[in-house]
């Protein structure tokens, strides 16, 4: 990535939380670290805690796949603030990814046409695990994309599921509701 050409003055952490309903007490946390330019973002997911307790897919190379949110898997929303029109990415610790449109909440989901293969990089230590990737924004014609959610399912060995999110706005885990997208950053804002 030439950084000369996107100039990031600064990043920004935002800790996600476990639903309600869902509590993992593997983890002591799970932050997102955010960058955001015109045309990229990249985000770094990090788990802190025992790590050794989360189930991962087994790596098998960058390709689209459906069905990853199923696993632990790192996801992320977009949308244009006052849309109802939005998109989701999600990335596996495996190394495969899906991206998709919607027309409005739930509906209309498609294929995202989305020409890239994400980078996805997966490192561990005793204690951490972090997942990085870089989501090139030359699918969005006007790059105006401002509200993110920001999530994950994390899936331990005894393969029960706790899904992490900035916010969670009902009873149940839903990613998709308009009111999980908490995160607001214009293009312009990073710099």
């Amino acid at each position: 990535m030439n950084h000369a050409r996107h100039a990031r003055i600064r990043a920004m952490q935002r800790l996600l939380i476990a639903h309600p309903t869902t509590p993992c007490e593997h983890l002591d946390s799970l932050a997102v670290h955010f960058e955001r330019d015109a045309r990229t973002l990249v985000l770094r997911y990090e788990i802190a805690g025992a790590v050794e307790r989360i189930l991962l897919p087994a790596q098998t190379g960058p390709e689209r796949r459906d069905g990853l949110w199923q696993h632990t898997c790192f996801e992320i929303f977009a949308r244009s603030a006052g849309a109802r029109s939005y998109v989701e990415f999600n990335f596996s610790p495996s190394t495969c990814w899906a991206a998709y449109a919607f027309d409005d909440y739930r509906a209309g989901m498609r294929a995202l046409e989305y020409r890239h293969v994400p980078s996805i990089r997966l490192s561990r230590d005793a204690r951490s695990l972090t997942l990085e990737t870089q989501i090139e924004l030359d699918f969005a014609a006007d790059a105006t994309l401002d509200r993110f959610a920001l999530a994950a399912v994390i899936e331990d060995i005894d393969h029960r599921k706790s899904y992490w999110a900035l916010a969670h706005p009902t009873a149940q885990p839903d990613f998709h509701h308009p009111d999980a997208f908490a995160l607001a950053v214009a293009p312009g804002a990073m710099r």
